[in-house]
């Protein structure tokens, strides 16, 4: 049996959650980020991986490479794990293989940085693999190699079925889907592994402090009201009515708007059905409404 998933990047914003779930999304695979840098992390990783594990999808991750040597392997591999530290990850964590420059290292080489990256995953605790379209796997990596190490295959291939001559585990099959709850395309992927499908997935909307906890700071995704109560039936305050530090991150209008990127301390979460209302200093604000992320 196989299930329905999706990727997810910087490019897939104002996502709702709750709409994925309820369109029969099984897994989704987050990018975490590029190469070796700690200055590359996707922008909206934190966004994604939180609105998914909120809702109970479970989650992947890949990582874009920019392999020129093996020695370079490892070290994105750290920059991954770093991106994904204290992450509950129940997919593998991919490398995405496909620049011309990676090529160049030849098949031995290649395949021998990939081994290193999967190892380097592997040693913390997570399933690792590699993904690729059918092209790069035929031409640049010696994927019997991959497999026979117990790394999974994720293929990119737009066509009506996958006509790899190796064993495939997730078919990334069009980057054109449409799913509700996304805004535009989406890639959609396919999981043929019996050791990912026979999973059960939990839910944990049950517990608000899967998503926030008492105490801690958190930052704005958009521009938000701040109102006297938890719940959009409560008024929006005034500006005059924030606090010092309210008015120095909110706009000079009637209305009391943080503007996107604020830090908040939560003091109190307040649950309302699947939404999630934040107290902060300052009033009432919305951390997960609707499906989306607010706060993250």
């Amino acid at each position: 049996m196989s299930k329905n998933g999706i990727d997810l990047s910087t490019y897939q914003r104002n996502v709702n959650y709750l709409s994925l779930k309820a369109s029969g999304i099984d897994f989704a695979i987050i990018r975490s980020g590029f190469g070796k840098n700690s200055s590359q992390k996707d922008n909206l990783f934190e966004e994604h991986y939180a609105g998914l594990h909120y809702v109970g999808i479970p989650i992947g991750v890949y990582h874009y490479s920019y392999l020129t040597s093996e020695e370079n392997a490892v070290l994105e591999a750290r920059n991954c794990l770093d991106f994904i530290k204290n992450k509950e990850i129940s997919l593998p964590v991919f490398l995405d293989v496909e620049e011309n420059r990676s090529a160049r290292l030849g098949k031995e080489k290649l395949t021998n940085a990939i081994i290193l990256f999967c190892e380097e995953i592997e040693k913390h605790g997570l399933k690792a693999g590699v993904y690729a379209s059918l092209n790069y796997f035929n031409n640049f990596i010696d994927v019997q190699k991959i497999i026979d190490k117990g790394y999974k295959i994720w293929l990119a291939q737009y066509y009506k079925e996958p006509t790899a001559s190796f064993k495939i585990d997730f078919w990334q099959w069009t980057s054109k889907g449409n799913v509700h709850g996304i805004e535009g395309n989406v890639d959609l992927d396919i999981c043929f592994s019996d050791e990912y499908n026979s999973q059960p997935v939990e839910n944990p909307v049950e517990n608000s402090k899967e998503l926030y906890k008492i105490g801690k700071t958190y930052v704005t995704t958009v521009d938000l009201n701040v109102r006297t109560g938890p719940g959009i039936n409560y008024r929006i305050k005034n500006y005059k009515e924030l606090t010092f530090n309210g008015k120095l991150h909110a706009y000079k209008q009637l209305h009391a708007v943080l503007k996107k990127g604020t830090k908040v301390t939560v003091q109190e979460i307040i649950k309302d059905e699947s939404d999630i209302w934040l107290k902060i200093p300052s009033g009432y604000i919305a951390g997960f409404y609707n499906g989306k992320i607010y706060v993250e």
